[in-house]
């Protein structure tokens, strides 16, 4: 994410995770639209994410991926 040093802390800790769980990788789509500060385009991106997808079909509740996820797009939508 190139505009990483402008985004606010707590979303800067929310892509470090992202990164760090390999989730960032898999969609470029969400990095572009960060960069192009489209965060709420960049949240429903992210939600595209095929683990993500899959695992709320099964509905799987308190599970860390789709939290993660979530999480961070929350995050996204209150960015300015």
């Amino acid at each position: 994410v190139n505009n990483f040093t402008d985004l606010s802390p707590n979303l800067q800790a929310g892509l470090i995770n992202l990164n760090y769980r390999g989730d960032l990788v898999g969609s470029p789509m969400t990095v572009g639209l960060i960069e192009a500060g489209k965060f709420e385009e960049a949240a429903v991106e992210l939600l595209k994410h095929k683990e993500y997808l899959e695992r709320k079909k099964k509905k799987s509740k308190g599970d860390s991926v789709t939290k993660r996820l979530e999480f961070v797009a929350e995050l996204l939508k209150k960015e300015v």
